[in-house]
């Protein structure tokens, strides 16, 4: 596991959707990226089925984002809840080639509790982006 975060963490450095804290700043246009690698402010559990409890809470500020990744099968699912101070753009994704899908999008929630079941066999991402001027607060839960 260990060996896979730190593969994510260098693929992610290379596409410069990640700036290693202690390196040096890079510009970025756009919304501020906060990609969770399992690294601070989440809980992982490991679930009998194979699919993770995870629960954690952020603070986004303004135009920043947080997003973290799951392996699911086709016909299995997770449930998600989520909670946060400002309105929050949620959704659930995957990448296609170049595209990028969206299953599920919301814009302005500031609360959401539901259950996702993949159509196929993928990655699919979870991302809450702060489009307020304030920062937020992130509560959120996604589990079997």
């Amino acid at each position: 596991m260990v060996a896979g975060r730190r593969a994510l963490l260098a693929l992610l450095a290379a596409a410069s959707l990640w700036a290693d804290p202690g390196g040096p700043a890079r510009a970025q246009e756009g919304p501020r990226r906060v990609i969770d690698a399992g690294i601070e402010g989440r809980a992982v559990v490991a679930a009998a089925d194979g699919i993770r409890i995870t629960q954690g809470e952020v603070t986004l500020a303004p135009s920043e984002f947080h997003e973290f990744c799951v392996e699911v099968a086709a016909g299995g699912g997770f449930d998600y809840a989520f909670r946060s101070e400002q309105p929050v753009d949620f959704d659930i994704h995957y990448h296609e080639g170049q595209a990028i899908r969206f299953p599920v999008r919301m814009t302005g929630v500031s609360e959401e509790a539901a259950r996702f079941v993949a159509p196929e066999d993928r990655s699919y991402c979870l991302m809450w982006v702060n489009q307020s001027v304030a920062p937020t607060s992130l509560t959120y839960r996604v589990g079997p």
